[in-house]
């Protein structure tokens, strides 16, 4: 691995890091390590942001009470933000007399419809829970195809020496070219990917990112049956170990028995191409291609839903840093509240030397029975029952948690007040106020929501369209032929006449000859 540091004043161009797999490694491996840099402070904040809606805290039975309102925001926010499938509309622009270019709208319409039945309400809910906590939802668009029996290969090598040698191994001739399958039905659908999986370049915004990055993690099986013998020379760096939060690269990946390795995936928008390489493999490219889906944008996802951004930088901010202070305080007033009213209980002392009737006086068997006290005037000369028990005082207990109710409620609705979640949105309403206040609580709440539903609706909006691109730019006519219900697309075959049984009789033979242009009647209209 070349020792060449990245940065501005080390290289002009490409070319000074060299050529080949070790050069190109340690471009993309330096322009990870820059864009890591500057999302490291955005990827600790979100990470507790995370634990904080799951409530990931040691639970003991002392543990403070808190009020997880990150939790019931997000709850509200995610069936207001999203509600149900979008149905694609593929029209012409200018909708011309273009009897071809309506038809294959039509088509296309039918195939992304059909598209969308494979998981997208799952893809588009995970996108908008990743906006509403770490700040950032990412989706991308894949072609999968899948393939039949391999293509029997008519010619054969009686040498072994004939046969052609593995490129990554040249010195095992014996080694076969992987036998050709015919692709028997094809799919293009958007996928979920995880915030801290994706990494992009550093720009101000979407058109001027220079190139984005997937990170995946296979297994030696799948390496090699993705990248053939390369798979096989790539270091297996990743042990999954589930939940270990000091390491955020081993905390993004449920437990697993295997280990596996990260793969980059990065799609070069410069070069117009993708490049695979694993971090842990120095100086090894695993594959490269050059615009490998042919997409309007050349980019596999569209632009990121994405929290609070500047002009000057696409970082997001999450909304829970907003009003983070607002949300601990709501915490401390519930703690204490919870304190309290553990405190307010009936409790008080007496003198021992009466612990036997006192006793008797409390428990749960004594209802409608006398008990009795064998000195009696002593018992009376010291006041009697309201001076032998000196209960604890609830007044000042009580009028403290009072106050402290007024607090939390107030800090309630500040909080609710920066974040726009009004008493509408919640499904609350106040029976006292008049239908003005109430419309005016929803206006309010409909236009702090309306930018982010305008997003969900773009972000909807172009994983369709990428779809449609895939399905055109890919899709043979056979499985768009299967997939829409339009066999007309597909050769159907000659079918020849019927046999002579089948034709009916020739008094039976009447009407209009078959092909004419014939208006339908109306029910009950004379002929």
């Amino acid at each position: 691995m070349s020792d060449v540091t990245i940065g501005p004043d080390r290289i002009g161009t490409r070319a000074d890091l060299g050529t080949g797999d070790a050069a190109l490694y340690d471009f993309w491996m330096g322009e990870d390590r820059i864009a890591g840099k500057e999302e490291e402070k955005w990827h600790k904040r979100a990470r507790k942001i995370v634990q904080r809606y799951r409530d990931e805290r040691p639970q003991t039975t002392n543990s403070v009470h808190r009020f997880n309102i990150l939790w019931s925001n997000v709850q509200t926010l995610i069936p207001a933000l999203y509600a149900r499938t979008p149905k694609p509309d593929v029209q012409r622009r200018w909708l011309d007399q273009d009897d071809t270019g309506r038809l294959a709208s039509l088509i296309l319409e039918r195939a992304v419809t059909y598209s969308l039945e494979s998981g997208f309400d799952q893809v588009m809910e995970a996108i908008v829970q990743d906006r509403l906590l770490p700040g950032r939802g990412v989706s991308r668009v894949m072609y999968i195809p899948h393939y039949g029996d391999p293509i029997p290969v008519a010619e054969e090598f009686e040498d072994a020496d004939d046969a052609p040698a593995d490129v990554d191994n040249p010195g095992d001739k014996k080694a076969q070219a992987e036998p050709d399958r015919e692709v028997v039905f094809e799919e293009a659908m958007a996928t979920y990917i995880y915030w801290e999986d994706y990494r992009e370049g550093p720009a101000r915004t979407w058109r001027e990112v220079p190139w984005v990055r997937y990170r995946a993690y296979m297994t030696r099986d799948q390496l090699v049956d993705r990248f053939g013998a390369k798979g096989k020379r790539v270091n297996l760096d990743f042990t999954p170990k589930g939940g270990d939060q000091q390491n955020p690269d081993k905390a993004v990946e449920p437990p697993d028995i295997f280990k596996k390795a990260r793969i980059h995936e990065i799609w070069d928008k410069t070069k117009g191409e993708a490049v695979w390489l694993a971090p842990g493999t120095p100086d090894l490219i695993l594959d490269r291609v050059d615009d490998p889906l042919r997409l309007p944008g050349f980019f596999p996802s569209p632009d990121p839903l994405m929290a609070t951004t500047t002009n000057d930088k696409r970082i997001p901010v999450p909304d829970y840093a907003e009003y983070q202070d607002q949300a601990n305080e709501l915490d401390t007033l519930t703690a204490r509240i919870d304190t309290l009213t553990r405190a307010l209980k009936l409790s008080g002392v007496y003198p021992g030397a009466n612990k036997q009737v006192l006793q008797q006086l409390i428990d749960e068997g004594t209802e409608n029975k006398l008990i009795p006290v064998e000195d009696w005037a002593a018992w009376m000369d010291k006041g009697g029952l309201a001076n032998f028990i000196q209960w604890m005082p609830l007044k000042e207990v009580a009028e403290t948690l009072i106050q402290l109710y007024t607090a939390r409620d107030k800090a309630k609705d500040l909080l609710y007040e920066i974040t726009g979640i009004g008493d509408i949105m919640r499904g609350q309403t106040n029976p006292t106020e008049t239908m003005g206040a109430q419309q005016l609580k929803a206006n309010f709440s409909t236009r702090r929501i309306m930018p982010q539903q305008r997003a969900v609706a773009r972000i909807a909006r172009d994983l369709i369209r990428l779809i449609a691109g895939v399905i055109a730019e890919h899709f043979d006519p056979k499985t768009i032929s299967m997939i829409t219900g339009y066999p007309q697309l597909a050769p159907v075959p000659q079918v020849g006449p019927p046999p002579p049984q089948w034709l009916p009789a020739p008094q039976q033979i009447a009407g209009p000859p078959m092909g004419a242009n014939v208006m339908p009647m109306r029910p009950g209209a004379m002929a």
